[in-house]
């Protein structure tokens, strides 16, 4: 018989036949503060389950469906989330030190505040994710391809001109920039966004990009206190996002 307990008094919260992927899945159940570490929950479907200051610690998650769900506070250190589905998950506050997570859909996932340092998150997709105020340290220098996949606020001076002319120099019609600095509509109605950033009209200036995709990543983190693993060092950022999340 499976047993999943409170990972803080031992007290078993749920038991029955079946594995502990099972019993994890069974609907509207509240595992909040539980110990599924070392579970294996391969294919699982904890769709909105709340999972808040649950120690997921090396539990195997690859492929699992996480949509919704609270993981706010959970433990999820050297855990294995490879292909898992975690759009909209309330990651905030979140320790995912060294987590596996390649090819992971964290869109519009809520990341306030997590510890992602030395995590893998080669091929993952961070578009919309929310990482304001997280500790990252990118495990592998990361690609333009997935820092422009993740919403990066506002910017120092120089960045914003540089990626607001890269958005112009990939446009089929560039000239929309200089009429939207001149109060005309954004210049993005049918084509796709190349970065995501506060743009700026009173910073515009037309031109060429002047940096290398190289100088822009090294730059890009560095404005953020972003790492990169054996280049520098992120810094540890210890401020909490207020609770009612309008800290813009």
């Amino acid at each position: 018989m499976a047993k999943i307990r409170n990972r803080y008094t031992g007290e078993v919260i749920i038991e029955g036949e079946g594995s502990v992927k099972e019993l994890a899945e069974k609907g509207s159940v509240d595992l909040s503060g539980v110990d599924l570490s070392d579970a294996d929950l391969r294919n699982a479907n904890l769709r909105n389950v709340n999972l808040r200051h649950t120690d997921l610690r090396y539990a195997n998650l690859s492929d699992a469906d996480f949509r919704y769900a609270n993981l706010r506070s959970a433990n999820l250190s050297d855990v294995d989330f490879r292909s898992t589905d975690l759009r909209s998950a309330n990651l905030r506050s979140t320790n995912l030190r060294s987590a596996n997570l390649s090819d992971v859909d964290l869109r519009s996932a809520d990341l306030r505040c997590a510890d992602l340092r030395y995590a893998d998150l080669s091929d993952a997709d961070l578009r919309s994710a929310d990482l304001r105020y997280a500790n990252l340290e990118f495990s592998k220098f990361p690609s333009i391809r997935l820092l422009s996949s993740i919403t990066l606020g506002q910017l120092p001076t120089d960045l914003t001109i540089e990626l607001m002319r890269r958005g112009a120099y990939a446009h089929p019609h560039p000239e929309c920039f200089d009429k939207w600095a001149n109060g005309e509509a954004c210049p993005y109605r049918n084509e796709e966004r190349a970065w995501f950033f506060t743009e700026s009209r009173e910073l515009w200036k037309p031109g060429l990009p002047e940096m290398t995709d190289r100088e822009l990543i090294v730059e890009i983190c560095k404005a953020k206190n972003w790492g990169i693993e054996g280049y520098f060092r992120g810094k540890y950022n210890k401020q909490i996002a207020p609770e009612g999340g309008n800290d813009k």
